[in-house]
């Protein structure tokens, strides 16, 4: 039986800055241009301005990016780790060689890294990217609220929706959940009443 030791050196052992690096060369690029697109779209229907080289757009970009990839490759740790330990407690290894092998078809076969995984991440990201977009744009022109548009398919939307955020609060919560359906539109008074007190 591998000692505590060969066990966690076994779950260090898989390749956590190469997936990483991956899946933010996956994500990034088109992250952006969802966001960009929707930046764009929001100013044209609400008469907003947008631009794409706002050196806040390129930082909020960067920072929420590497806050992802490393929550994501903080659940890859924790799903390797759970299985290192269930095969710890079955007794279905006993070998150092027996857990790899284990370990690799946890990474070949589990649904946390299967396609229905990456498609749901991928869903994420464009739901967070779109209304990214919408926020940085209201941002960019003064607004500081939005409205939230969330159903009511469950409990946690439910109790937002119809409600009025700041805009840094809709950044900082952009889904409450995967294949969540939140929106955001903006509070137009309160730039209508700044324009008439000018």
């Amino acid at each position: 039986m591998p000692t505590p030791k060969e066990l966690k050196a076994l779950a260090d052992s898989f390749d956590y800055e190469s997936w990483s690096t991956k899946v933010s060369a996956a994500i990034a690029p088109h992250y952006e241009a969802i966001a960009n697109e929707q930046g764009k779209r929001d100013a044209n229907k609400y008469d907003l301005e947008w631009d794409v080289d706002d050196p806040f757009v390129d930082r909020w970009f960067t920072s929420y990016l590497g806050e992802r990839i490393t929550q994501l490759e903080e659940t890859t740790r924790d799903i390797v780790r759970r299985e290192l330990q269930s095969a710890l407690e079955d007794g279905k290894a006993d070998s150092l060689s027996e857990f790899a092998d284990r370990l690799r078809s946890v990474t070949a076969d589990s649904a946390a890294f299967s396609p229905s995984r990456a498609l749901m991440i991928a869903r994420t990201e464009t739901a967070n990217a779109y209304n990214a977009g919408s926020a940085l744009a209201y941002r960019q022109n003064g607004i500081e609220h939005v409205e939230v548009s969330d159903g009511d398919d469950d409990e946690e939307c439910a109790a937002v929706d119809g409600a009025v955020w700041s805009v840094d609060d809709a950044l900082a919560n952009p889904t409450e959940h995967p294949n969540c359906t939140r929106a955001f539109a903006p509070v137009l008074d309160e730039v209508d009443d700044a324009n008439t007190e000018d």
